[in-house]
């Protein structure tokens, strides 16, 4: 909850409804889920500017392999070995010399590395609050569940 100076103040989770912990509950496994989306698709993308950084590296000589499926490869050899065609992104290639490409690589690498950063404390933060959540709510089923065997044994016993 906010104060009205703006900062948030902690809430006893056992006070709150079952409805409104289940509503809360719902809400930080969707944001869970969006940030674990979010940097598996960060991390997908840092390994293929890895990948592409080390097959830069790894260009010696003329001779190489030219994939025609995904199983299938072919000799082919370079006409300039120096030079290569960089896709910067929504059909768009731009041809540079080699170191360059090595570093436009390493510059992808560390910015995506940062974002996977940034996006770590939220997640975590997020993840941490939502078991809270979930261990709370697991005890209050259990709580309402011991009460009402209880007064389903006490109702019987009373009956006369």
């Amino acid at each position: 909850m906010a104060t009205s100076s703006g900062e948030s103040q902690p809430v006893n989770l056992m006070q709150v409804p079952l409805p409104k912990l289940n509503e809360l509950k719902k809400n930080l496994q969707e944001e869970v889920s969006f940030l674990e989306t979010g940097m598996s698709q960060l991390k997908h993308a840092q390994q293929k500017f890895s990948e592409s950084g080390n097959s830069v590296r790894g260009l010696n000589g003329n001779e190489i392999l030219v994939p025609l499926t995904s199983s299938m490869y072919v000799s082919g050899r370079l006409t300039n070995p120096d030079s290569v065609l960089l896709d910067v992104g929504t059909g768009y290639f731009i041809e540079r010399d080699r170191q360059y490409a090595e570093k436009y690589f390493e510059k992808k690498v560390a910015f995506i590395s940062e974002e996977i950063r940034k996006v770590q404390e939220p997640y975590r933060e997020k993840s941490k609050v939502y078991q809270m959540v979930c261990q709370v709510v697991a005890l209050k089923m259990k709580q309402m569940q011991q009460q009402a065997s209880q007064t389903a044994a006490t109702g019987t016993g009373t009956a006369t």
